[in-house]
């Protein structure tokens, strides 16, 4: 092992104490959110738009895990859950016109991009936010001041320096990116043929953020995203729950539970675990406990 690790670059010191390198600790290990702090995805659905009702708005459980497994967990929720195909069949040929309200290679690429380029030093998440009119992906810091505010606009980066180069190596191979300066250029094509606007880029002068910003389909624009919608995540955020997680909710949708004691007592596990599960369940919006810290009790949220 420690002879395949050297070869790989993956591991450093002395044979008798080798150690990882960050590389290894992002894409070979199942928590490196425990060594690089907020290294997840946040998914955050505003079915209205977050200017026009900013109160209303859906959590999606927070994606975690080695990064190209970030990478692939996210765009199948999008491509499940956001990414939608309009077909018209026209008159005068054989052929139906057919686009997608964002072509996932487009989405894809930005996503990739977003790992490849962050600083992981800095503890925020990767924000992906989705509103009727765009996806916004948003990531610490900016890029790299070799790329210009004018190559930004024109959609084409020149030779610049990368962040993480080791990181683009492993992803290069996996398939999810070029590490070749491609990225927006690549973005803008895929734009381009499904008859999409071409996508935004900003940034500020510290490059203290990174946004590209996906406009949706005009054949799809002014819709927000309906009932259904909403319904099919909520649906796919609990099938993704833990099976006790999924035992507690059934208990609260039939029992008034005044307190975690007679949650455990029901389901077999301590005190602590369901306290842990009742936190988690609260943080994904699906619980919150009602009335004072005596005499309350938990209930499903049924909004």
């Amino acid at each position: 092992i420690a002879d395949t690790l050297l070869q790989m670059d993956l591991v450093a010191g002395p044979m008798e104490n080798l150690h990882p390198k960050n590389v290894a600790l992002m894409m070979f290990n199942d928590h490196p959110e425990r060594f690089f702090p907020y290294t997840q995805i946040d998914i955050v659905i505003f079915p209205k738009g977050k200017q026009q009702d900013p109160s209303n708005f859906i959590e999606v459980p927070p994606i975690k895990g080695p990064i190209d497994r970030m990478i692939m967990d996210a765009m199948s929720y999008l491509r499940t859950n956001i990414i939608k195909e309009n077909v018209q069949k026209l008159s005068y040929t054989e052929k139906a016109d057919r686009c997608f309200n964002y072509p996932e290679e487009a989405i894809e690429e930005a996503v990739s991009n977003t790992i490849y380029h962050r600083n992981y030093q800095t503890r925020e998440p990767i924000e992906i936010v989705i509103e009727p009119d765009a996806i916004r992906i948003i990531s610490y810091d900016g890029a790299d001041r070799s790329v210009t505010m004018e190559d930004l606009r024109r959609g084409k980066t020149r030779p610049r320096r990368y962040r993480n180069r080791r990181i683009g190596d492993f992803l290069k191979e996996l398939g999810l990116t070029e590490g070749k300066a491609t990225g927006i250029p690549t973005i803008q094509e895929k734009l381009a043929l499904n008859g999409s606007p071409a996508a935004n880029f900003e940034t500020d002068n510290e490059r203290t953020y990174f946004m590209a910003i996906i406009p949706v389909h005009p054949q799809f624009k002014g819709h927000s995203i309906t009932p259904n919608d909403i319904e099919d995540v909520i649906e796919n955020v609990i099938d993704e729950l833990p099976e006790r997680q999924r035992v507690i909710l059934d208990i609260l949708k039939k029992d008034v539970i005044e307190n975690a004691s007679l949650l455990a007592k029901k389901t077999g596990v301590s005190w602590r675990t369901i306290m842990r599960d009742l936190n988690s369940l609260r943080e994904k919006g699906l619980v919150k406990y009602v009335g004072p810290d005596k005499g309350g009790h938990w209930e499903i949220i049924e909004q």
